[in-house]
């Protein structure tokens, strides 16, 4: 069901993802996209893999420094704590950051790519975990309890699949506005 669904989005399965887990690559809104599931949904780290669960992910392009938009009452941002630091970074926007904690190391970066329209953007969406690390942006899918399925109205488990689109757009939102702020950046 899962494999029917993600082909709407153009993600195909990656043979040999992984005993125990599934991959997902493709092409999405002109951006190369996938999804992993189970062991397949890894983070390699210079401690090893971290375990994610489920995640959509779009290709970025190049690699800045770690950054990470979760809601504020989700707890399970904790397993990037080695890569995101754990003071938050403030926008300054009220609702915003009632709503979301930024972490980021490089608190400048942060600043630039958090604009007052990508706030804005962000603010309308369903929950979000979305985080920037090793040239991707995730969605990551490891809310607490049930309330990501709530929030969009899906189903658990493959089902919830119907709504790759919530995942993705989510992702790519992030990931066009860190491109253009990456262009922006005059070399050194």
């Amino acid at each position: 069901e899962g494999t029917t669904q993600l082909a709407k989005f153009g993600l195909h399965p990656i043979p040999n993802a992984g005993k125990g887990g599934s991959g997902f690559e493709g092409d999405y809104r002109g951006f190369r996209c996938g999804y992993n599931w189970g062991s397949a949904a890894q983070v390699q780290t210079k401690a090893g893999g971290m375990q994610t669960g489920s995640e959509f992910w779009v290709d970025l392009g190049f690699d800045g420094p770690p950054l990470a938009i979760v809601e504020r009452d989700d707890q399970s941002w904790r397993r990037f704590k080695r890569q995101v630091p754990e003071a938050p970074v403030r926008t300054m926007d009220s609702t915003f950051d009632q709503r979301f904690i930024v972490r980021c190391a490089d608190r400048a970066w942060a600043e630039r790519v958090l604009t007052a329209e990508l706030r804005a953007e962000l603010l309308k969406w369903p929950l979000l975990f979305l985080v920037q690390w090793q040239g991707k942006v995730f969605f990551l899918l490891s809310f607490d309890g049930t309330r990501l399925f709530d929030s969009i109205d899906a189903p658990q488990g493959w089902g919830m699949m119907e709504r790759a689109d919530i995942f993705l757009d989510g992702a790519i939102l992030l990931a066009t506005q860190l491109r253009a702020t990456h262009t922006q950046i005059p070399a050194a």
